[in-house]
């Protein structure tokens, strides 16, 4: 019988083999677009060769590209695009008018029509679409074909409303109770313009030093 020794070395049957294990390359988290939505964090990060597509804020859209690829150099590929606002053009209703002078409307932002005949206004509500919320209104069909002038206000049949001191089709017209005289023209209500060598209210005193 053969008892072994427990502290005996035993041989070798072949050679030594080391055991490597390679680790996968990845990228750590995306570099941030302005008014992009923020993906959600990976402690593992992102393997070489993966391709995200970003997408832009509720009220903004893409311009351009906006996929970025994990690179062989653990680095993110810069996007060729960015996110810009949405923005509602200024309708254009025949007869109607604001008193808003902006051109480009964001989301929020509110704009109210006003038929020049008169009747009720219409509020507008820009949304993150790029489209107006709210009732466009209906004016009548016969409208001022120029505007009135002069805060003359436009009725139905093609008529301007003239303020006092103001006539003529769209009210361009100022009016003086006293005519101007000498060849002095009226510009404003009851205010004459005159000629050198002439003055007075209504122009009807000629100038000591006309010559």
């Amino acid at each position: 019988m053969v008892r072994l020794n427990p502290c005996a070395k035993l041989p070798e049957t072949g050679p030594r083999r080391r055991l490597s294990v390679k680790l996968a390359l990845t990228c750590g988290a995306p570099p941030p677009i302005v008014h992009s939505v923020a993906l959600p964090a990976r402690h593992s990060g992102w393997p070489t060769g993966t391709k995200l597509l970003l997408r832009c804020e509720d009220g903004y859209s893409s311009i351009g590209e906006l996929d970025i690829q994990c690179q062989p150099n653990q680095k993110w590929s810069p996007a060729r695009g960015h996110c810009q606002k949405i923005s509602c053009t200024r309708p254009v209703v025949k007869g109607a008018s604001t008193k808003s002078h902006k051109r480009r409307f964001y989301r929020g932002d509110r704009l109210v029509l006003r038929c020049q005949s008169g009747g009720p206004s219409s509020t507008l509500v820009c949304q993150s679409s790029g489209k107006w919320a709210g009732s466009m209104p209906v004016c009548d069909q016969d409208q001022c074909q120029k505007s009135c002038q002069n805060a003359g206000s436009c009725t139905a049949g093609n008529k301007c409303i003239c303020p006092p001191g103001y006539s003529g089709r769209y009210c361009q017209h100022a009016v003086c109770d006293v005519a101007c005289l000498n060849g002095g023209r009226c510009i404003a209500p009851n205010t004459c313009h005159c000629l050198n060598g002439t003055e007075g209210s209504n122009c009807g005193k000629i100038s000591e030093d006309r010559s």
